[in-house]
């Protein structure tokens, strides 16, 4: 199957002890006591043990070579200098590399078969339009199909998608295409299908064979690949583990939990078997039970899912200390918040922004010892990582004390390229909205770690496909601060679900400020055709789900929109909007499916949930609800600034 499975425990156990490793020499150049040599000795003449008895030979020889440094190093035979230290951390880095290798090689070996042998086939998948309601999972037969070979090449066929008024939910309007290397005939292919034979149209067609493909036609070639997606000559060799420790404790409340449902379920069998209906007191009260204990394992099972966000910290103080080590500059890293926990998915998606973030703050805005002594700043600049939970999201804040935004050089290449007429002046905000922009960069020249443009639309870009937020802020000389919001977790959000024209919509509760019934007085029409409802003494855009979402209206054509029933007040990344709606239908634990793109009708969904009535409904994404309201610029004849909008190019 196709991917990177999971290591074997000898592996997970060498991999913790050479980050460990990594994190000592870190703590011995930022320290260089004697005790802390000796320490590290320990702990390096430890992992070439382990190494060796789990027969790694290659990774025990490199790590000797280490050790053999280190006894140098607490003899005083050696000096401890940054040098000495980027050697000892690019052996450790080998070791890592050489255990990648191993790990390859194993599984190449325990599955490989001879290119000769294999077929590239195409395998186009049909499935009747009422799959979903008869329990079919499409998405399980896709993987069950890649098991029988390599996957090349996925794509969906939506065209036979209608439009979001007609899309029924429960209907299956897909087809799906995978092109395979595999040695399964084509009646081996057709058995995975075996059980809904009736209700699938399959198509197989075989392509050339991958010995003639030496390359998949969906992956670059080496060369193509742009130089801003490569690993700078100082990134981190990096390997793949799905695998996720938990505690002990959290394991335990689990199987308690799991027994206490299992009781309780039996005994509402056992009255069920006495005859007793529903609505006896005894019948009743167990069932309130029942639900109570389903959602405790609920919380239970999320919470193995949570791990500490130093595990994302981690790396990036190897990255600032090589990077700021090139560049000439000392730089201190202060972590706060490093035990804070979300979800490991979100973990893991968070590094790559974080390494932008710490590159950037190191390229652009810590400046060199000389320079920070003029300004009459300590010599070693600091970055701060901080993280902490709030309403139900991990805030998560970098933060330099470096010179900060040049208005008047971001003010030029603006101008340069169009971007503000000639003349404007910029505030704090347009500056770094304009940072957000694709391609803008204010370097004249391109440096190993920037000048192409591409960095903060980035981290914009990833940390909105998590569902987050980001906020810039900066002033000149003091630094810039970034911070990231994204959810504690992928998987499980509590929502209000709200009807609108017979559809159902929710959103997060975090957002909720209030939910009132709007009078008549309250709820004004703009000249242009928007609409304001007055609450709590301020006027806050009302949004029309129906109008945004192209639903199909209930309400005569041609009358004015009628008073909403209900008007739920949220809370944007920038101000306050109220959306319209016929009922607020329910408040619960919502369990979400992502969109598949060619599915996601519009940038204000963000997934699925199915309520406790069975009935599903589609999370709304606030943050692009909040910019689709937004008020177009006052003189259209004048370029604007772009503004920090949400699953969208800054418009320019």
């Amino acid at each position: 199957m196709s991917g990177e499975s999971e290591f074997s425990e000898p592996e997970q156990e060498l991999l913790g002890q050479l980050r460990q490793l990594e994190e000592e020499l870190l703590r011995l150049e930022r320290n260089g006591r004697a005790e802390e040599i000796a320490s590290t000795f320990r702990t390096a003449h430890n992992l070439k043990s382990a190494a060796a008895m789990l027969g790694f030979e290659e990774v025990a020889a490199i790590i000797h070579d280490l050790e053999e440094a280190l006894d140098r190093l607490r003899a005083g035979e050696l000096r401890l200098t940054g040098d000495l230290i980027t050697s000892l951390l690019t052996r450790t880095d080998a070791a890592v590399i050489q255990l990648g290798k191993l790990h390859r090689a194993e599984q190449d070996h325990s599955a490989q078969v001879p290119t000769a042998m294999l077929r590239r086939v195409r395998v186009r998948i049909s499935l009747a339009s009422d799959s979903l309601r008869t329990g079919i999972d499409p998405l399980r037969l896709l993987r069950a199909l890649t098991d029988l070979g390599k996957l090349v090449e996925a794509s969906v066929d939506a065209s036979q998608l209608p439009s979001l008024a007609q899309l029924d939910p429960q209907r299956l309007y897909l087809a799906f295409v995978m092109v395979l290397d595999t040695d399964a005939t084509d009646d081996q292919l057709r058995s995975v299908f075996l059980f809904v034979d009736d209700r699938v149209t399959l198509t197989i067609a075989l392509l050339d064979s991958p010995a003639r493909q030496t390359q998949s036609p969906s992956q670059p070639a080496q060369d193509e690949v742009p130089q801003d997606h490569k690993d700078s000559q100082h990134a981190q060799p990096q390997l793949v583990n799905q695998t996720l420790k938990i505690q002990v404790r959290r394991v335990d409340a689990l199987v308690t939990l799991a027994g206490e449902l299992s009781v309780a379920t039996s005994r509402l069998s056992a009255l069920q078997g006495m005859g007793l209906r529903m609505s006896d007191q005894r019948v009743s009260s167990l069932c309130h039970e029942i639900r109570h204990l389903a959602s405790r394992l609920q919380e239970a099972a999320m919470a193995i899912r949570l791990v500490p966000i130093s595990t994302a910290f981690s790396p990036l103080l190897r990255v600032v200390r090589d990077q700021a080590y090139a560049l000439g500059k000392e730089v201190e890293v202060v972590q706060r918040g490093a035990q804070t926990e979300l979800d490991k998915m979100v973990a893991d998606r968070l590094l790559a922004p974080l390494k932008h973030l710490v590159r950037n703050a190191l390229d652009h805005g810590v400046e060199s010892p000389e320079e920070r002594r003029r300004s009459g700043k300590s010599h070693r600049a600091r970055i701060d990582l901080e993280a902490w939970q709030e309403h139900g999201k991990v805030i998560v804040r970098v933060r330099d004390d470096g010179r900060g935004l040049d208005l008047t050089r971001i003010e030029k290449v603006a101008v340069e390229r169009g971007l503000i007429p000639p003349g404007r002046k910029l505030g704090e905000q347009e500056a770094c909205a304009l940072l957000l922009v694709p391609g803008f960069t204010t370097r004249d020249q391109v440096s190993p770690l920037s000048g192409r443009g591409v960095g903060l639309d980035v981290v914009r870009q990833n940390i909105y496909d998590l569902g987050g937020d980001l906020d810039v802020k900066t002033g000149h000389g003091i630094g810039m601060s970034v911070t990231l919001s994204v959810p504690l977790t992928l998987a499980m959000v509590e929502g209000i679900t709200l009807q609108c024209e017979k559809q159902l919509f929710s959103l997060p509760l975090d957002v909720v400020e209030r939910i009132i019934r709007p009078t008549p007085a309250q709820c004004l029409r703009l000249p242009g055709g928007g609409e304001v409802i007055r609450a709590s003494g301020a006027s806050v855009p009302l949004l029309r789900l129906e109008k945004l979402l192209h639903l199909q209206s209930h309400a005569p054509t041609g009358h004015a929109p009628s008073l909403p029933a209900v008007v739920v007040l949220v809370a944007g990344l920038h101000s306050s909007l109220a959306i319209a709606a016929d009922s607020v239908v329910s408040q619960e634990p919502l369990l979400l499916k992502g969109f598949p793109r060619t599915l996601r009708a519009s940038p204000a969904l963000l997934a699925t949930a199915t309520i406790s009535t069975g009935q599903t409904t589609l999370l709304l994404d606030v943050a692009a609800l909040e910019s689709s309201v937004r008020e177009p610029a006052s003189d259209p004849s004048v370029a604007s600034v772009p503004q920090l909008d949400r699953r969208k190019e800054p418009h320019v």
